[in-house]
């Protein structure tokens, strides 16, 4: 990854990628009661005309809306192609040029690549350097990450989704341990757009960060993104912000 593509991935893709709006969805809701409410009169009155209609309103705001829906993914789709596109075929920035500033001096940045699971890397220095193990359950509903002279991290799963998205169902809480202590927990917020998790950290530091369509927020201030690139998972991140619990979030995400 290079120096422009990490930057495009931290501070343009967000801004290019519009989510589903609460706007689109109250009207597609509204839509899908009315006509559910034409076919259920139908139906009451035995009558055939309030049936049919009913019945072809339904059918239609359905194959509408996977349009709408589909075609919204597809447009967010090419705009992230041709964001990083144009950003691969430009030099490493940092490289270049001596008088910019790195905007990512203090920030840790973590690898997890599919081509070599249950390993998480430390990048820099154009090199990655195994910093983490990740041991997850047959069942998928716990993790252990476990890094040198480290008593290790326990993750454990309970309860269900709470989103009403198109995406893998993951489990709505998580607890965090490091031995028998419990230093977090994580839970998803009820979201009818993009996936929010409130990951509340309990030791050493008690802090609340607030995650939305991957950007980790503390106090209403972005510290750190979650992206994926080329077969790879990252986590950008303020160095001060970085804790443990943090760390647990992005393995439940991967």
């Amino acid at each position: 990854m290079t120096d422009y593509e990490r930057a495009v991935c931290y501070y343009t893709l967000p801004k290019v990628i519009n989510p589903i709006s609460y706007g689109i969805i109250v009207a597609y809701a509204v839509c899908l009661f009315e006509a559910v409410g034409a076919l259920v009169i139908g139906v009451v009155l035995d009558s055939r005309t309030w049936t049919v209609a009913g019945t072809a309103a339904l059918v239609g705001i359905i194959l509408f809306g996977m349009v709408v829906f589909t075609i919204r993914a597809f447009i967010n789709e090419v705009r992230q192609r041709e964001a990083l596109a144009a950003a691969r075929n430009l030099p490493a920035a940092m490289e270049s040029v001596e008088d910019v500033p790195d905007p990512f001096a203090h920030h840790l940045l973590l690898a997890y690549r599919l081509d070599a699971p249950g390993t998480i890397y430390l990048c820099g220095s154009g090199e990655s350097v195994p910093q983490y193990e990740v041991h997850c359950s047959a069942q998928g509903k716990s993790w252990t990450i476990q890094a040198a002279g480290t008593p290790g991290l326990h993750i454990r799963a309970a309860g269900g989704p709470r989103s009403f998205l198109f995406e893998a169902v993951l489990p709505g809480r998580f607890s965090i341990y490091a031995g028998e202590d419990c230093i977090g927990r994580i839970e998803r917020r009820l979201s009818f757009t993009a996936p929010i998790a409130e990951v509340v950290c309990e030791q050493p530091e008690p802090r609340t960060y607030v995650v939305k369509q991957q950007s980790i927020c503390c106090k209403d201030c972005i510290i750190g993104r979650i992206y994926f690139l080329r077969g790879v998972y990252y986590l950008d991140i303020d160095k001060q912000f970085f804790n443990d619990v943090l760390l647990a979030y992005f393995i439940t995400r991967l």
